[in-house]
């Protein structure tokens, strides 16, 4: 009887030796010490994720182990993981069971589910040999499902390995790792569903909670989603299809409320109306038009923001991040993400169905974003001014904007996060940009040149305008604050001009003050005394 340890020698040097150096050398039939050296780390590379994958989630020292084997500077050897007692069962047992079946092809690597749709178990076995710490925490969770329904349940129901697969990766993809406990609750959770694994649709629509270690809003779209592919076979197609789109992941709980799906699954007399053939139309319809809406990196490219303004014509759709609101990026794991609003910020994505409602996916959607802007009558003046100056969405890189003290009047428009960096305020930038669009000639002799972000809290943004004239040259400065615009010229630029200070104090309201000469103008009545002041140098 052969030992492990020869048994594992005989086939390292061996069938797994010419299965890890076909799949390493595949497009370079290299035998250099070179080639050899990559060898060596890519079977150690795997035997390090399948150490990850193996470790025991209900000790105390999970944790720690997980870190260990994660760090860069962790020496990748045998003696390491002898050292460590990495080297046990449930470690060799996956490394016989592993490597094995992967080389068990007869033409390089042996395939265990029947399609690469969820999970590639070619992609993971490159990366993992070549860049094992690359492997993210939720890559890292679906490993350990990989590997637990092989060991539970073999290879020969490969339909069954996929749907648990398929769930897994939702779960997986759609919770939010940042420590290895988090990776260690996800664990938990996969251990306690394999027994069930075979049949996991079945499980998980009819136990209640059956779902632990995962994001509980995605769980609980795993279980609805399970309910209608087992009440009606259509249903299958049409949730695959959406669920691998690239930017939705998995995530199509949007998709099931719009189709009213789930009311299916409802008992209320109302809900009777709705059947599956029905709820599978608006379901393919509203899948439809997320497609020209989503790409797989996110929001699509519309010019101008064309649609961002379009969902301002409808309502306040920004979400929270921090201190700041952000009118949203495409990252999937930041707060204020498109991701995010699809994935359970309830009022803002009723606001993207009704603007879906006024769109047709068969036709081009800028067209028709621009007419419901032009059509728009916003009673807001905040989202009216966004609305209207598509400069102010360019201005802020991260897509963010300040409320200070949520005061709506006092709107601070961000070059990237914070208000120790570059902010403009939203009043003026808008006036800046629309007397810009406008050209001007209205306010001859005025000239307006650019903007004045600052940066800090100790001033306030400001636009100004230039006259010169006979050499002498007056400049008007114009910032906002609390409701009203406030207008300057300084006191030294009037000096000997007398007539002109006392017709500015006249006709506008200037006021003298210690450095400025000074006006408030309410927000509904800056273009009119803006025309006063450039008659006023025109006539002086």
């Amino acid at each position: 009887q052969t030992s492990v340890a020869t048994f594992f020698a005989w086939r390292l040097d061996t069938q797994w030796a010419d299965f890890f150096w076909n799949i390493c050398n595949q497009d370079n039939r290299d035998p250099s010490p070179t080639a050899m050296h990559l060898f060596d780390d890519a079977v150690m590379n795997m035997l390090r994720l399948i150490a990850i994958a193996t470790r025991d989630s209900s000790q105390s020292r999970y944790n720690d182990e997980f870190v260990k084997l994660r760090a860069a500077d962790q020496r990748n050897t045998y003696q390491t993981y002898e050292e460590n007692g990495w080297l046990d069962r449930a470690f060799s047992e996956t490394v016989l069971m592993l490597f094995e079946g992967w080389s068990a092809g007869q033409t390089g690597f042996a395939l265990k589910l029947p399609d690469d749709r969820v999970f590639d178990e070619k992609a993971f076995f490159k990366t993992a040999i070549a860049e094992p710490l690359s492997i993210s925490y939720p890559q890292i969770v679906e490993f350990v499902a990989y590997i637990e329904f092989l060991r539970a349940h073999g290879d020969s129901q490969p339909q069954a390995f996929q749907e648990w697969m398929r769930v897994v990766v939702n779960l997986a993809v759609n919770t939010t790792y940042v420590r290895p406990e988090d990776v260690r609750r996800s664990i938990n959770g996969l251990r306690e569903l394999i027994p069930h694994a075979v049949q996991i649709l079945e499980y998980i629509a009819s136990t209640p909670g059956p779902v632990t270690g995962f994001n509980g809003a995605q769980a609980s779209e795993e279980v609805q989603k399970a309910k209608l592919i087992l009440a009606e076979h259509n249903w299958r197609g049409l949730i695959e299809q959406a669920e691998s789109h690239l930017y939705f992941r998995g995530q199509i709980d949007f998709l099931l409320e719009r189709s009213e799906a789930l009311r299916l699954f409802d008992d209320s007399e109302d809900a009777q109306s709705v059947d599956h053939a029905s709820a599978q139309l608006a379901f393919q319809r509203s899948f439809d038009m997320a497609q020209k809406t989503f790409t797989p990196r996110g929001l699509a490219s519309f010019k101008d923001f064309l649609w961002e303004r379009a969902l301002l014509t409808l309502g306040n759709y920004f979400l929270r991040n921090g201190s700041n609101w952000s009118f949203l990026v495409n990252g999937a794991t930041e707060q204020g993400s498109w991701k995010r609003l699809l994935g359970g910020a309830r009022d803002a994505r009723n606001i993207l169905f009704k603007l879906w409602d006024q769109l047709d996916a068969e036709q081009p959607l800028e067209p028709q974003l621009q007419r419901i802007i032009t059509s728009a009558h916003p009673e807001v003046p905040w989202q009216k001014l966004l609305i209207e100056t598509p400069e102010a969405f360019n201005y802020c890189s991260r897509r963010q904007m300040r409320f200070v003290n949520d005061d709506v009047q006092d709107i601070y428009l961000l070059a990237r996060e914070r208000m120790s960096g570059a902010h403009a305020e939203l009043n003026t930038y808008a006036l800046h940009a629309r007397l810009q669009r406008e050209g001007g000639a209205a306010l001859q002799p005025l000239s307006l040149p650019y903007y004045e972000s600052v940066s800090g809290e100790a001033d306030e943004p400001y636009l100004y305008f230039h006259h010169e004239h006979a050499g002498r040259e007056i400049h008007l400065y114009v910032s906002y604050k609390q409701g009203q615009f406030l207008l300057q010229i300084g006191n030294t630029e009037l000096q000997g001009r007398e007539a002109l200070q006392a017709q500015l104090c006249q006709a506008i309201g200037f006021q003298p003050r210690p450095e400025y000469l000074t006006a408030e103008c309410p927000l509904g009545e800056i273009d009119e005394a803006l025309l006063k002041v450039a008659a006023l140098l025109k006539a002086n």
